[in-house]
């Protein structure tokens, strides 16, 4: 291996050896990971939340299931402008009827519907295409998020024996309270 010269180097060295140290945990953790949010997914209903502590009262992770969502999408932008002009709401289609991005985003068309509740737009149709991971768009999806303040109080009272438990157990020992180790 080549002598590091200059502090540059040292940066580039240690920022490599972080994304190995990285890398070769998020590898033993994923299935960790996968088999807990499996679990999560079941008992969580969309719209609940949960802070989580550690024994000393510590928050450590927010838990929280999305609101599900149904998938639209334009399929004919002309009677889209057209519903659109005769409901008096105005999309910023152009004379070859092309919507600006903001107008067409997902989470805008769902509002759009939701105006409407009894009548939906005509040119939208539900989007029954899959996501990358292969599960349907729209479905309530589970939320974990850790602020800096979590983060720190989880390093600061770490388990090792969960750590251990992690690195030597098999995924299919996470299960729902009340269920066999």
């Amino acid at each position: 291996m080549k002598e590091l010269t200059s502090p540059v180097e040292e940066q580039h060295e240690h920022a490599a050896r972080v994304l190995a140290v990285i890398g070769a945990f998020k590898k033993q953790f994923a299935p960790f990971e996968k088999a807990a949010r499996a679990v999560l997914d079941e008992l969580y209903e969309p719209g609940e939340s949960h802070e989580f502590k550690d024994n000393q009262g510590n928050p450590i992770v927010t838990i929280s299931m999305t609101e599900a969502r149904i998938p639209v999408k334009v399929a004919d932008p002309l009677a889209l402008a057209d519903w659109c002009d005769r409901h008096g709401i105005y999309h910023g289609g152009q004379l070859q009827i092309v919507f600006p991005p903001e107008f067409t985003k997902p989470a805008n068309l769902l509002k759009l519907c939701q105006l409407f509740p009894d009548e939906f737009p005509d040119g939208l149709e539900v989007d029954n295409t899959k996501n990358k991971d292969g599960k349907a768009k729209g479905r309530a999806s589970l939320r974990v998020n850790q602020t800096a303040t979590q983060a720190r109080a989880t390093r600061a009272n770490i388990d090792n024996a969960l750590v251990q438990h992690v690195l030597q157990g098999a995924p299919g020992q996470i299960t729902k309270a009340g269920e066999g180790q």
